[in-house]
């Protein structure tokens, strides 16, 4: 069985009350990185559609063509525009299909052998524009879950790779023909100095703790149920939560929590 696929097909991940206002922002931000005159957009890897649904609202009259894809059943089913299902690797599209092409915090997950075939599929079917939009120098090491029953390390988010500026503006320079015109740091988020430390202590005090949205990619075990409670959340009603524990007299510093660019095919 393939854990990490069925970590996708929960319901309740995909829900609405699931995404913060802080995703919300992002989503506008990324808007305002499309083109005005871009007619044809297509959102690889859209999850609950939060872009394509957002444009379809707000830009409907601009566009001639909203499409979106994704490899999860589940995810497709919140999602108001065209859409299919499709693996980011083998795009179902013709070449230069559409003028803008995005892909939010997609390819932080995908295998070596996958990442750069990908890059390759979505420059492919873009004619003028590829946006991409990733986590900003996130430490994997830090990030790791253990499972509590077989005490395998894992990303929670099964992130695989990485990003700061540079990274993100020359992950197409091997590619003729495309090149980075722009790159911006979105939204801020607090991080922790003396991070290993603070984790160590964190587990340590609660040794048990395991995220509620994720799944162990080795022998499945999960607490779904947990995230499955949450439902019914009224997202306008999410306010910042207060730091709680050991978090509210750690020092922190501020940092960009994602960053997008923008790359022109010529």
């Amino acid at each position: 069985m393939n854990f990490e696929r069925e970590m996708y097909e929960v319901r309740e991940k995909w829900e609405e009350s699931y995404f913060s206002e802080q995703d919300r922002r992002r989503i506008e931000k990324i808007d305002s990185l499309i083109p005005q005159g871009a007619d044809t957009l297509l959102d690889v890897g859209c999850g609950n559609g939060i872009l394509v649904n957002y444009l379809e609202q707000v830009r409907k009259d601009q566009f001639t063509r909203i499409c979106a894809t994704d490899r999860s059943k589940t995810s497709l089913t919140f999602v108001n525009t065209e859409k299919y299902e499709a693996d980011i690797n083998h795009l179902p599209f013709a070449d230069d299909e559409f003028k803008v092409v995005t892909c939010l915090e997609v390819i932080e997950h995908l295998p070596f052998d996958v990442f750069q075939t990908a890059l390759v599929e979505l420059a492919r079917v873009a004619s003028q524009y590829v946006i991409i939009s990733v986590p900003f120098k996130e430490d994997l090491r830090y990030s790791r879950v253990e499972c509590i029953k077989c005490q395998t390390a894992f990303s929670p988010f099964y992130h695989m790779h990485s990003f700061d500026e540079n990274r993100l503006k020359t992950i197409y320079d091997n590619l003729d023909g495309i090149k980075c015109i722009g790159c911006q740091k979105v939204e801020l988020s607090r991080r922790p100095y003396f991070r290993q430390v603070k984790k160590a202590i964190s587990r340590a005090i609660h040794p048990k703790a395991f995220p509620q949205n994720c799944i162990c990619p080795l022998c499945g075990y999960n607490e779904f149920d947990r995230l499955k409670k949450r439902r019914g959340i009224d997202l306008e009603s999410q306010a910042p939560s207060k730091a709680k524990g050991l978090a509210r007299f750690w020092p922190h510093y501020s940092e960009a929590k994602w960053i997008a660019a923008t790359f022109r095919k010529s």
